[in-house]
Order: C-alpha cells, then structure tokens, then sequence
C-alpha cells in the first residue's frame, strides 16, 4: 500500500511540471512571485512550486544526460525533451549531451547542438532550421537589473527576451550569447566569441565583443 501511495504521488509530480512547463511556463513566473511578494503565503507557495519545479527539471535533466552519446541516441533525446520539457523538435534535430536547458526552447529542423550547452533561464530560445552549434554554448535569456532599488543586492530582480538563432547559422564551441540577441540566417560566430549585438545576415563575428569579420 505504501508503495502505490509513493507512486501516486511521483506521478502526480511529474503531471504537475509537465503541465506547468508545457502550458504555462511557469518556470520564470514562480520567480518573479519570490522576488515581487517578500513574505505572506503567496511568497511561500511560491517557493514550494519553485522547488518542486526545480526538483523535476533536475531529475530529466539526470536521466537524460546519462545516455551515452551515439548518432541514434542524439535524435532520440531532442524527441524525450520534446516530451517532458523542450515546446517543439523538428525532424531530423540532433543533441550531443550532456546538456542543460533551463527555459523553453524550440529547435528546428536538421539542427545539432554539440555537448556541455547551457541554455536558459527566464525566456524562450528559438534555434532555426539546419543550425550547428559548436560545444560549450552559452545562451542566457535573463539578465539582473542591477539598478534595482527594491532590494538589497546589487544584481536585482531577473529580467529579460528571447533568443533567436535563424535558419542556416553556424556556432563555433564556446560562443556566449547574451539576452535578446538575434543572429540571422547562414551567419557564423567564429569560436569562443561573446554575442552582445544582433548579428546581420550572411557575416562572420568574432571576439568579445563579437565584431563582424567579414561578409560572406
């Protein structure tokens, strides 16, 4: 009887996270409610659904990146984050693990994300049609606001905008991309390059800050 109690309650754990990631993108709201109420049940509860979320994403996260890494198995975790976390996959999308993802992300057709990317973490990533991305990827959505007055330290609330990386874009290993970059179609990020700007079409950027190179 414990045992079925035990597994009731994991699979009602994991229908809960599954509905507030994939309906609701909760992930970044719960967030904003720790930082917006300071104290008071709503303050609370926040931080329970926040941990139970956290909890969830850290266990697929676990047994995803345990999988070892063959040309079979890299298509088939696009298709187990496309069940449990990531919105949607296309065919044919690739993942070298191990990987982190921390915020929706939608990758397209073709694509292929190399290991040790990190992705988040308050708003979604959009990855275009035939993209490739070098290992070591860095894409933060969030950013602090450090002129924050409402509270005490000085990297302040999270805010942020998506990330778009458009059809036909290559990635070198190591690049950072940072909150709102768009970086447009057949364009390249030469290798250990730190995106601050939007990247025009049909360019090669490099260097911290990323500067365009060339045009090709």
């Amino acid at each position: 009887m414990t045992i079925l109690i035990i597994e009731i309650l994991f699979l009602a754990f994991i229908l809960y996270n599954w509905i507030t990631i994939k309906l609701f993108n909760i992930g970044s709201y719960l967030e904003s409610f720790k930082w917006r109420y300071k104290n008071g049940p709503i303050f609370y509860l926040s931080i329970i659904a926040f941990e139970l979320f956290s909890l969830y994403t850290e266990l697929i996260h676990f047994l995803i990146n345990l999988i070892p890494y063959t040309l079979i198995t890299s298509r088939i975790i696009p298709i187990l984050f496309r069940i449990f976390y990531i919105n949607e996959v296309g065919s044919g999308a690739s993942i070298h693990p191990p990987i982190r993802v921390h915020t929706q992300l939608k990758l397209g057709k073709n694509s292929f994300i190399n290991s040790s990317a990190n992705i988040g973490y308050s708003h979604p990533v959009i990855i275009g049609n035939d993209v490739s991305i070098g290992p070591g990827l860095y894409i933060f959505t969030g950013i602090h606001d450090y002129q924050d007055d409402t509270v005490s330290k000085r990297a302040g609330r999270i805010s942020g905008n998506p990330v778009i990386i458009e059809d036909g874009v290559w990635i070198g290993g190591r690049v950072t991309i940072l909150s709102g970059i768009t970086i447009k179609e057949n364009s390249i990020v030469a290798a250990g390059s730190v995106v601050t700007k939007d990247v025009d079409a049909n360019v090669v950027v490099g260097g911290n800050p990323a500067k365009v190179i060339k045009v090709i």
